[in-house]
Formats: structure tokens, C-alpha cells, sequence
């Protein structure tokens, strides 16, 4: 059995089974059986969970690290990961879940974010899961305010616009949200490669 998590002074918990599940996608899809999952407690209410790695490149906020994904053309990218989770009644609930794809020259240490992916269990107008892309750091010194505001357009990923159903939310499950890593991990990671061979 996993070992408990310790929310809180008095709580522990048993580890959610999306914690166990993502980590076992993304060493899959990244090929790399050293890649870990830390939870960081945010009160006796909510804990977050990070991306670790031994060889991770640095510290980012809420203390996850970020781990090498790929290394194309003249650019190295990264990869850090936080699955977000409430506590109630001495159980965890699954509130969303992120993947970030950082990128940086091979010869700079400090990498600049250019995408999110991220699946939240939250029905509201924003397309579940869906894709963030981070223009003004993509392209550096494009700066203008339309352009900043591009960062908040939630890009479908699994809209069905083409049939009848034409849904753009899904409900998050474990093993959903498992198999949505690993793939995503696996398609970004062939895209960037992709990329810098056509440049």
C-alpha cells in the first residue's frame, strides 16, 4: 500500500489514485523510469502535486521541478507537471491537472514557458481539457497587449465540432487523465521535433 499522505496536523490520507496512475504515463511516455510525483500541502483543504527529477534543471514555484522533455534543432524543452487536488471529508478529490512545456537555447540555463495543457473539473464556458499557447515568451519582444491576452484563449483538444455531439467538455477520470498524459507527452514531443527539422 502507498504510503499516506500527511495533510495538515492531524490528517493523512491515502494518495489519490491519479498520483500513482500519472506518474506511471509520463515515465512511459518519456521513456524515463526516474521521473517522481511530490504533493506539496496548501492548507488542511487542497494539496498540489509536482513534477521531481533528480536531474531536474531548477526549483519552480510551489517547489516542483522541471525535467528535461526533448532537445531539437537549437532548442532545448522542458517539461513540469502539477496535478491539483481538494480534501473533504479525509479524502482527496481531483480538481485539475497540468502539463507546461518550457523551452530554452542550448546554451541558456533559464527556460521561458511556451504552452500549457490542462484538464480542470470545472463546467464552465473554457473547453475541458485544452491548450494554452504562450505567444509573447514563444516569439521574444512581441509584447503587445492582443497579444498577451491570446495566453487566456482556451484551445479545445477534444471538442467534436464535426459530429452531432459537438461537445468541447469532458469529465476528468483517473485513467482519463493518465492516457491524456502519456499521449499528449508523446504527440508535443514528436510536434517539437517535427518543428525544428522543417526550420
Amino acid at each position: 500500500m502507498a504510503k499516506q499522505l500527511r495533510i495538515g496536523e492531524n490528517l493523512r490520507i491515502d494518495p489519490p489514485e491519479e498520483i500513482v496512475l500519472v506518474r506511471g504515463a509520463i515515465r512511459k511516455a518519456l521513456g524515463n523510469p526516474g521521473i517522481f510525483l511530490r504533493a506539496n500541502v496548501q492548507g488542511p483543504s487542497a494539496f498540489e502535486v509536482v513534477l521531481t527529477h533528480t536531474e531536474g534543471l531548477a526549483e519552480e514555484e510551489g517547489g516542483g521541478g522541471i525535467v528535461h522533455l526533448v532537445s531539437a534543432g537549437d532548442w532545448r524543452y522542458w517539461l513540469s507537471v502539477l496535478l491539483e487536488f481538494g480534501v473533504a471529508t479525509g479524502a482527496a478529490t481531483f480538481k485539475s491537472a497540468s502539463m507546461t512545456i518550457w523551452r530554452s537555447a542550448l546554451v541558456t540555463v533559464s527556460p521561458t514557458r511556451i504552452l500549457r495543457a490542462e484538464w480542470a473539473t470545472k463546467k464552465d464556458a473554457h473547453a475541458q481539457p485544452h491548450w494554452h499557447v504562450y505567444l509573447a515568451e514563444w516569439e521574444r519582444g512581441l509584447s503587445e497587449p492582443a497579444t498577451r491576452s491570446m495566453e487566456r484563449f482556451h484551445l479545445a483538444m477534444t471538442a467534436e465540432w464535426c459530429s452531432a455531439e459537438s461537445s468541447h467538455y469532458r469529465e476528468p477520470s483517473a485513467v482519463g487523465v493518465a492516457s491524456w498524459f502519456q499521449h499528449c507527452l508523446v504527440y508535443t514531443r514528436r510536434q517539437l521535433e517535427s518543428i525544428s527539422k522543417r526550420n
